[in-house]
């Protein structure tokens, strides 16, 4: 009895003992974790710290608040011509995918024998691209001969009779279309369209030239062009001299091309979809535009496709009927050897980046200097970026797999679901949406059930991924310009009727987002869902002031200027009334007339106007996006406890409210630097305003970031006249 009571002490004594031991692990364990989290957010403070000028004022100018320090303390590299935080996530992503093809086949034992092998086969074809690309000494030892080889394989210069006349010049462009080269036109060829998905759309337009517009006036410029012609001809045929006149080549490469500046359309007058929706047919073409021979060129065209022609007639469509006018005139006063030589040198620009740089410089420094980079970027870099472009959703696997899971993907998903709730609350509110129109627009946003969210789930299938991305593509392990070649062969077959939806636009590490109208989906890889727009860590006004916004103008772009076009179902050119069409045009005016005011610093030192035409499809989202943002989160605040516990004020942040911070994490994601002549360049073609603009032009015209400034009346951050669509 006696040792009973003695085993039972013993027994209470061991039980005290590590009750005691662990309550002291859990409160470690729970100091270990207070401090991390604190660690964290003080991070996080300190990062967006980092960025700010304090000593701007807000109502001023909050892009120079929100971003002025990290303007100051950073410069662009002489390898880039921009730099800004959405870059660096580019980079940071990049980073993950050099490291996954620099080893070796990350085994995945989840797979059967079969699809394991098939996974390593896909591995294999990037690492291969990889490893060719960055093997310098194997480029720079076979020189020139892989571009020489390819231009021996297509053979322009030794068969320019075959190329002779109408049909000539029509077999010409359709050969060279193979190889994704647009020499005189563009082409796409799409497995839908909106009309009818089913049906083969080939779609033409004016190609993209070397130079923007206003650059073939300018006499330094093309002086130089043609010295590097000249340059990378006489590199390449330098034993040919007898039989090439390298500068006549280049003088009447520069001379047809410019004549093609000449009759592009401007991009102010392709943002409206109805103006590049022309459809058309073969004999309209060919009595419209008779120096192209068409029916022969888009048999040639196809003759390699799965779906065969006549036996399924394509529908036609010319984004640009102005400039094929001028085509047609310019054809008919070109002689052959014109034609040819600019062929050649299409061919070449397009090819000579992956072959040695003893051959490539020329170019690559006149190509360069044009957006203002002084220097080549590190290797990698280049290689990474080119296996991505190829391989990307092949690599997506593995960053999916280092990245993402499902609580990004849930909390996205949180997002989503609150800013379309927001979004049916404002269409129920606007005053120039007649009944009709606001029906529509309410049946779109419920139709928007397809949300695309982090990555395809295809790439986690080996048979699945081969089949719908890289069944056929083959990769050369000696020559890296035959993989590209190949690629761009293989890219230019795929045709797929009807269109795959299973399918994205964008890989899983893009870092971006994008409305799809033709399955009316938010597209939103996990690339974008990363810090500092999404971050588990840190309170959700900042994750819906960064990556909320950007969800918000995704959505936005469904009930935009393009909008209008498109039934719920996006198959038809029915959706606005007249009355409400009139209107919309109206208010989206002040939007183009007010972005049209900002100015933007070019070569030379010199200031230009910004496109508010070019950029309205982009602006108009910009503005809708972030309303919505921020009355998504203020939804989110439906369960307090919830709300309260997600939003806590950050140290070293508590002179600014959440409200405050919540237009500050939106800012800074746009914290950008970029070069005078990039600069110059996208204000001619690109649909986005600058980072500047998109900070001070969309704030400037929200009530919700007037009051949270509380900014006076007519301060330049709260003017009197505020443009508002959405």
């Amino acid at each position: 009895m006696a040792n009973k009571k003695i085993l039972n002490r013993r027994n209470i004594s061991v039980f005290v003992i590590l009750i005691t031991i662990l309550i002291l692990i859990l409160i470690t364990i729970f100091a270990v974790r207070k401090n991390a989290i604190e660690r964290t957010n003080s991070e996080i403070a300190k990062n967006i710290l980092s960025k700010m000028d304090l000593n701007v004022d807000p109502c001023e100018d909050f892009y120079q608040f929100s971003c002025g320090s990290w303007l100051r303390e950073n410069e662009i590299p002489k390898s880039e011509a921009r730099i800004s935080t959405f870059l660096e996530m580019e980079d940071n992503n990049q980073e993950i995918l050099h490291k996954v093809l620099e080893g070796d086949y990350p085994v995945d034992k989840t797979l059967s024998a079969e699809d394991q092998a098939l996974d390593k086969e896909i591995f294999n074809k990037a690492k291969t691209i990889y490893d060719t690309c960055m093997d310098e000494d194997t480029i720079n030892k076979q020189g020139k001969e892989p571009i020489i080889n390819l231009l021996n394989e297509i053979d322009l210069y030794n068969n320019k009779t075959r190329y002779e006349g109408v049909n000539g010049v029509s077999t010409l462009v359709a050969d060279l279309h193979k190889y994704n080269v647009d020499i005189i036109f563009n082409i796409r060829i799409l497995g839908n369209d909106y009309v009818n998905p089913m049906a083969i759309n080939i779609v033409i337009g004016q190609p993209e030239l070397l130079l923007i517009k206003n650059k073939y006036n300018n006499e330094n410029i093309i002086s130089q062009y043609k010295t590097t012609i000249i340059e990378t001809l006489n590199r390449l045929f330098g034993d040919q001299k007898g039989e090439r006149n390298f500068e006549l080549m280049a003088n009447k490469i520069v001379e047809f091309e410019k004549k093609l500046s000449e009759v592009l359309v401007p991009e102010e007058d392709l943002q409206n979809p109805m103006a590049v929706f022309n459809p058309t047919t073969i004999k309209d073409l060919t009595i419209t535009y008779p120096n192209i021979n068409w029916e022969l060129y888009v048999n040639t065209l196809l003759e390699n496709k799965d779906i065969s022609y006549p036996l399924i007639p394509p529908q036609i469509t010319n984004k640009t009927p102005k400039y094929f006018e001028g085509l047609n005139k310019i054809l008919g006063e070109t002689d052959n050897d014109t034609l040819i030589y600019y062929s050649e040198w299409k061919i070449i620009s397009k090819f000579i980046m992956y072959i040695s740089d003893a051959f490539n410089k020329p170019f690559d420094d006149f190509d360069n200097s044009l957006i203002g980079i002084k220097e080549k970027r590190k290797r990698y870099k280049t290689c990474t970026e080119i296996t991505e472009k190829i391989m990307g959703n092949a690599l997506g696997k593995y960053y999916i797999q280092k990245v993402f899971n499902d609580n990004i993907k849930v909390m996205t998903k949180e997002i989503i679901v609150n800013i379309k709730q927001s979004m049916e609350d404002r269409i129920q509110n606007v005053s120039w949406l007649d009944l009709f129109t606001a029906g529509q627009a309410t049946e779109t946003l419920k139709s928007m059930t397809y949300e695309k969210i982090g990555y395809p789930d295809y790439i986690f299938k080996p048979k699945e991924l081969f089949v719908k991305e890289y069944e056929g593509f083959e990769v050369d392990s000696s020559v890296f310009l035959n993989s590209i070649v190949n690629y761009e062969i293989f890219f230019h077959k795929k045709i797929e009727v009807p269109k795959d939806h299973s399918k994205w636009d964008m890989t899983p590490q893009t870092v971006n987002a994008y409305y799809h109208p033709g399955d009316n989906s938010i597209n939103v890889p996990a690339g974008i869902l990363q810090p500092p727009l999404l971050d588990l860590r840190q309170p959700d006004y900042l994750n819906y002031g960064a990556i909320g916004s950007v969800i918000g103008h995704e959505l936005t772009h469904a009930f935009d200027n393009n909008s209008d076009l498109f039934n719920p179902m996006n198959t038809s050119f029915d959706r606005w009334s007249n009355s409400t069409h009139t209107q919309f045009n109206n208010l989206s005016k002040c939007f183009e007339d007010q972005y049209s005011q900002y100015e933007i610093e070019v070569s030379d030192g010199k200031k230009i106007k910004m496109s508010g035409k070019i950029t309205l499809g982009e602006n108009i989202p910009d503005n809708g996006g972030i309303n919505r943002a921020f009355e998504a989160w203020k939804l989110s605040s439906n369960d307090t406890s919830i709300f309260n516990e997600r939003n806590k004020v950050l140290p070293d942040l508590s002179k600014f409210t959440a409200e405050q911070l919540f237009f500050v994490s939106y800012s800074q994601f746009w914290c950008e630097k970029i070069t005078p002549e990039l600069a110059e360049k996208h204000n001619e073609s690109n649909p986005h305003s600058r980072g500047k603009h998109r900070v001070i032009g969309t704030l400037s015209n929200n009530d919700y970031f007037a009051k949270a400034f509380n900014c006076p009346k007519k301060s330049p951050m709260n003017p009197e006249k505020k443009c508002i669509l959405w």
